[in-house]
């Protein structure tokens, strides 16, 4: 799915800065931030701020584009891959994740001098001094004039993302999805949550229904759980945080409902080889689903299967951070060498 980040915000062709926090406040660098946008001009540049309070953003000067937490993995690696450079003015810091996470994205790092922020570089950045704000309006025109370091490999998980579509598109023969990630995540009112996604052609017992019943009310608030196959009456029965859809015969808002979703869960009671885990696959969503059948062989293509039948089982592999982080290699090159290897032993 496409990443139409900067043209959801009007963005356009602007260099733009990011910083990611939990929290924000002036040891993560939120002053900081504010002094570096009236130093940058605008035409040129964007800040993106992600993981700000309803009131910080109101009191955001205009060049500076303000988004809440998050805790959607697929809506972090999208914003990480759209920016320029990621920025992080920490004053107090031990060995920051948000440097590794935009380096797997491709994007390179200038960060405060502060604590281990240089050993988590990877050699894909720079430091400057604490505070000082005009080594880091240098620092920024350095690189945007393509003279600072750059992430040196080339399987970023943005082009982990591209390569599942356009294999899945030279496969099927399937046209593309009209509009991108965040205007599909922004039609189905979902964006800034987690997506847990559950899809049936007939949602009864055996597919599980009661599991996600139970399932949502341990998730936290900022998840949602998204079912598609159901009847007019199941979907009246259903609580708010469940978002609901009847039966559709369209493939493109079946990719759409995978390509957003988090994850793709399958509490099947009985099946063979369900056909819907390959689909969330072909899509770059991890499986989780019940030790049923056949179904386990798909997901351990990308997901896990759980033995116990359980939404308390299912809800402890959703909140593992090391299960939403995994990534599927589902490009072409990768599927003929696989091929080769079952066929030839290559």
């Amino acid at each position: 799915m496409e990443n139409d980040f900067r043209v959801f915000y009007d963005i356009g062709d602007k260099y733009i800065l990011l910083g990611v926090a939990s929290t924000w406040n002036d040891m993560k660098g939120y002053s900081d931030f504010i002094s570096l946008s009236k130093r940058l001009d605008d035409s040129n540049y964007k800040i993106v701020m992600v993981g700000l309070t309803d009131e910080q953003i109101a009191e955001l000067p205009a060049n500076i584009l303000g988004i809440k937490r998050t805790e959607s993995i697929k809506e972090l690696a999208q914003i990480y891959s759209a920016a320029d450079l990621f920025l992080n003015l920490t004053y107090c810091d031990n060995y920051p994740t948000v440097h590794l996470e935009a380096i797997s994205c491709g994007t390179p790092v200038v960060s405060y001098d502060t604590g281990g922020c240089s050993e988590s570089m990877l050699n894909c950045g720079d430091v400057v001094e604490q505070g000082n704000i005009a080594a880091l309006v240098e620092t920024i025109k350095n690189y945007r004039s393509g003279n600072g370091k750059q992430v040196s490999f080339d399987k970023t998980l943005a082009e982990n993302r591209s390569a599942v579509e356009q294999y899945t598109l030279s496969y099927s023969g399937m046209s593309c999805v009209s509009g991108g990630y965040w205007e599909t995540k922004a039609k189905y009112g979902l964006s800034g949550v987690k997506v847990l996604l559950g899809v049936a052609s007939v949602w009864d017992s055996r597919k599980g229904l009661e599991y996600f019943l139970e399932l949502e009310k341990l998730i936290p608030e900022s998840y949602r759980i998204v079912l598609v196959g159901l009847t007019k009456e199941q979907m009246q029965s259903l609580p708010d945080r469940i978002i609901t859809f009847e039966r559709t015969n369209s493939v493109n808002e079946l990719r759409e409902l995978y390509g957003i979703a988090d994850i793709f869960v399958n509490p099947t009671l009985e099946d063979n080889y369900p056909t819907t885990n390959l689909e969330a696959i072909a899509c770059g969503t991890p499986v989780i689903t019940f030790d049923t059948g056949g179904s386990p062989e798909s997901a351990e293509l990308f997901g896990c299967a759980i033995e116990e039948k359980s939404a308390e089982q299912i809800y402890r592999r959703i909140m593992n951070p090391l299960f939403s982080k995994k990534e599927y290699d589902c490009s072409a090159a990768k599927m003929v060498n696989d091929y080769l290897e079952m066929l030839i032993g290559v």
